[in-house]
């Protein structure tokens, strides 16, 4: 499993860019963006489940996580799907289950599904910058501004640091400006 940081993210991005026409003839910017975020978002949400465990059940975790992520690796969506379903229903206070399965049926175009596993994944954890960003991407990216707005506001205002500020600011000024607030757009894109 990968750790990134922003920079880590940025030189990501620059080395699946770099490979050139290869990656580029295959995919389309927003959907290495999406790749990037589901990555990212599956490796921080991994790392802070293993944070609340005990020592033999952050082992018990990291197997069953692992045979998760193997199955996405290998493009096993539904078997993904499945598991990830088990697994929430093993643990069923960990936010991690649902919004993965989100990100899943999100790349299966699954977008009721999708939405379903966010507002669940909001649901086990109101609180999380992580969780709240990514229904409001979710949300943006649909074109859903007046949905996006709360969650991203919600994921900036959390006491401890916001998961990613650069992508909640963008998101919220784009929003307001996609629903014409203009006055609240200045802040968030300067």
């Amino acid at each position: 499993l990968f750790w990134f940081d922003f920079l880590g993210d940025l030189n990501l991005l620059i080395d699946l860019f770099s490979l050139g026409n290869t990656i580029l003839s295959v995919l389309q910017f927003d959907e290495l963006l999406f790749i990037l975020l589901c990555f990212k978002t599956l490796s921080s949400l991994f790392f802070l489940l293993l944070l609340q465990c005990s020592p033999d059940e952050k082992e018990i975790k990291m197997e069953d996580t692992k045979k998760l992520f193997t199955l996405m690796s290998d493009h096993k969506a539904k078997e993904a799907i499945d598991y990830a379903t088990t697994l929430e229903k093993k643990y069923p206070t960990d936010s991690f289950y649902p919004q993965t399965k989100a990100m899943v049926y999100w790349e299966l175009n699954e977008l009721d599904k999708a939405n379903e596993n966010f507002l669940r994944a909001v649901e086990l954890n109101p609180k999380s910058s992580e969780v709240n960003t990514n229904i409001g991407l979710f949300y943006q990216i649909h074109n859903n501004c007046l949905k996006a707005i709360p969650y991203f506001e919600k994921a900036m205002d959390v006491e401890e640091v916001p998961y990613d500020f650069l992508t909640i600011s963008y998101g919220l000024g784009y929003c307001h400006y996609k629903t014409k607030n203009y006055e609240k757009v200045l802040p968030y894109l300067v």
